[in-house]
This record gives C-alpha cells, structure tokens and sequence, in this order.
C-alpha cells in the first residue's frame, strides 16, 4: 500500500484528499503489485492528474489535463492539450485516451470493468453544455438552474454507456460497492444501480467525501 500512497502523493497530491484515493486503492484489491507504471515518466509539469484508479484485471485509469504534455511513459509520444482520461496497462503502457470538453474530477473503476466518471459541467460565462460520448455519436448533458454535475458511465475500453445529469455544482466522491452499485456525493448524494438507474438521492448537512460499506 506504500508505493501506492506514494504515486498517487506525486501524481495527483497537489489537487485534492490523498485519503479518498484510498478507498479507491482499496477497492482495486491488489492495486499495489500490479501497478507498474513509471511514475516520473507520467508526472510532468505540464500533465496535470485530478484522479486515479485502476481495475480488476490491473488496468490504470487516469483523469486530469495537459498543457501539449505527452502522457505516454512509452517510446511513443501522445501529446494531449486540454481535459482527458487515459488508461495503461499493469506494464505502465499506454492502452487509450479520451479527449473531454469537460473535467473529470472523480474516476472510478466497476468489479465488471466499468469506468464510472463524475464532475462539474465547464463555466464559461455560464454552465455549458457537453458531449459525454467519446466515440462518433453525441449524447449531450444541459445545465438547469438546478443541475450542474453529471455522472458518466463507459467500458473499459473508453465507450460510452450510460449518463445522468445531477443537482448541484460540485461532486466531491464517487465509490463503487463489490456489486457495481455506485454512490456519488456532492451537493446531493445519490445511489445508482450498476447499469445506471437512480436507487435513491438524499440532501445531507456538510459534503460527502467518502463511502464505507456500499
């Protein structure tokens, strides 16, 4: 558990809570022996990591933004400019990127494989709308007067599933339970199915940060 405290300090320390990456640490089982990624060949100073996670089979995920950084720990180059979402191997190889119009402040990885992404719709004199589908098609999320937030499902393989549009202008934790199910707090806190259904939503005094027990 040491080495991964210590990535996940150099890696994305500077944005928010250590502490809530453990629960995603925890969740992942054997995070710690199977993440073989070289941390100083991802930790530039123009790559900037908002969250990690990583899945049952020793993938990594990975959400933040570059400025023309090259994510890729590899012989490759892959430079990205703006909000993304990348995965890589056990090995530290990169398998994919997604490039976003929208930051991704809270990555999560299912027990079947599903990446389950949360965030704040982008502010630019206004909340704005997005398109959550990385692929070819458009599937776009709109603000309300009330709703701001969204929670985004998609394979491991970086393919749109499933959205919802949520209350509020912030999400500060999304967790998995060992069934898929998904809990995602903020201004409101929610329960989601693992396909994506809404169980239940409840307002709660102070910000949810972390889920025990799911």
């Amino acid at each position: 558990m040491a080495f991964v405290i210590e990535l996940l300090k150099k890696i994305c320390g500077g944005y928010s809570s250590v502490r809530r990456r453990q629960a995603n640490v925890r969740q992942t089982a054997s995070l710690e022996s199977r993440v073989l990624l070289t941390i100083d060949a991802i930790a530039q100073p123009n790559v900037h990591y908002r969250d990690i996670t990583g899945d049952n089979a020793g993938n990594l995920y990975v959400s933040g933004y570059a400025e023309g950084g090259d994510i890729d720990p590899g012989v490759g180059i892959t430079t990205i400019t703006g909000e993304f979402v990348a995965s890589y191997t056990t090995a530290g190889v990169l398998r994919w990127v997604r490039s976003n119009s929208y930051a991704v402040d809270r990555i999560v990885a299912g027990p079947s494989g599903a990446l389950w992404l949360a965030g704040t719709l982008p502010y630019t004199s206004g909340y704005q709308s997005v398109d959550v589908n990385p692929g070819s098609g458009v599937v776009t999320i709109s603000p309300t007067a009330t709703d701001q937030s969204f929670l985004v499902k998609w394979n491991s393989s970086g393919a749109y599933v499933a959205s919802a549009r949520l209350t509020g202008k912030w999400i500060t934790g999304l967790d998995v339970s060992a069934t898929g199910e998904v809990a995602v707090g903020g201004e409101r806190t929610w329960k989601f199915s693992s396909s994506g259904q809404v169980l239940w939503s409840q307002f709660f005094t102070g910000q949810v940060y972390r889920y025990e027990g799911l």
